[in-house]
């Protein structure tokens, strides 16, 4: 068994070896996706990878990116074929990516999270086909859990994802009393017009959120790749978003934020938004969403209210690096 950073060459047999690795909850990639996430470094992150291999088979494989001009690195994954564990693989790819991330002095900690700019898709469990885009930490109590425990890295939060079907989704009572009270306001849910509607930069002042604000006016300033984006509106200004409106080839339902001004909250804005968001996407023919956010986050009981159930539970993981390790 031998070690060594991974080289172009191997992009063949990385394919096979993502592809074969039956018990990843990984979604299989093609030749140019497995390319792109472990191969194709870019101006803003580098990729580091390694693989452990027998002859010429890989029977292990792990990576991980260092963001630029930050003090934080992240794993990707550590996978090791089924056949050839309990044989200290895992530990030993683990110690070459921190090794070698300890060469760059910016670098002071390692995660595992969403922020890893690498996203990897995979199956929401008890489905045929439904995949969420991002892997948003390390699932609780698996194999790989456990190594990371055992090598210093520790909880920092912890998240859940949720899942639910669209084809027999409808306005519940309580959703439908919540918007007649807002109508009585002169506040509805309607999409964004840009000839009628304004108030986006002063909404993500509010929200603190120079994401969604990039991501919204990226949206509604390309004329060829524009979506549609729920917003919640009072007398022509905007008071919330949700959006943009994408329906992903597995029939997922993608939105790249939610949000509403401080001003409205505490009135049910949030619950007719997000209920509006899962009426929106049905209508477009998306047959599912899915969603992760904090455990203790609140708005969690939005989505169950709604009809999402928790499908898996993920541990976003950190180690940090002191001097001397």
């Amino acid at each position: 068994m031998n070690y060594r950073k991974m080289l172009y060459k191997d992009l063949l047999a990385l394919n096979r070896f993502w592809n074969q690795h039956k018990d990843s909850l990984f979604k299989e990639m093609e030749e140019k996706e497995i390319e792109s996430k472990f191969f194709t470094c870019t101006n803003d992150y580098d990729i580091i990878s390694f693989i452990a291999y027998d002859k010429n088979d890989i029977i292990g494989f792990a990576s991980g990116t260092y963001v630029k001009n930050t003090n934080v690195a992240y794993l990707t994954c550590i996978l090791v074929n089924i056949l050839s564990r309990r044989q200290h693989i895992g530990t030993k790819l683990l110690e070459l990516m921190e090794n070698e991330f300890i060469k760059n002095e910016q670098i002071k900690r390692i995660d595992i999270s969403f922020f890893n700019p690498v996203h990897l898709e995979w199956f929401i469990p008890g489905t045929l086909s439904s995949d969420h885009p991002n892997v948003p930490g390390v699932e609780i109590n698996s194999s790989y859990y456990k190594l990371l425990q055992k090598n210093s890295y520790f909880d920092f939060a912890i998240q859940n994802a949720y899942y639910m079907k669209l084809k027999d989704y409808q306005f519940s009572p309580d959703i439908e009393e919540k918007r007649n009270k807002l109508k009585a306001l002169s506040v509805e849910i309607r999409l964004y017009q840009s000839n009628i509607h304004s108030g986006f930069e002063a909404l993500f002042d509010d929200l603190k959120n120079d994401h969604w604000r990039k991501e919204i006016t990226q949206n509604n300033q390309d004329e060829k790749l524009k979506h549609d984006v729920l917003i919640v509106e009072k007398n022509g200004l905007i008071y919330g978003f949700a959006g943009p409106l994408t329906v992903q080839k597995s029939g997922r339902g993608n939105f790249a934020g939610i949000g509403v001004h401080s001003s409205l909250r505490g009135l049910g804005a949030g619950s007719v938004l997000f209920a509006s968001l899962c009426m929106a996407f049905k209508k477009i023919g998306a047959q599912y969403m899915s969603i992760f956010t904090g455990e203790n986050n609140k708005a969690r009981h939005i989505y169950e209210t709604e009809g999402f159930r928790c499908v898996k539970t993920w541990a976003n993981m950190r180690k940090e690096l002191k001097k001397g390790d």
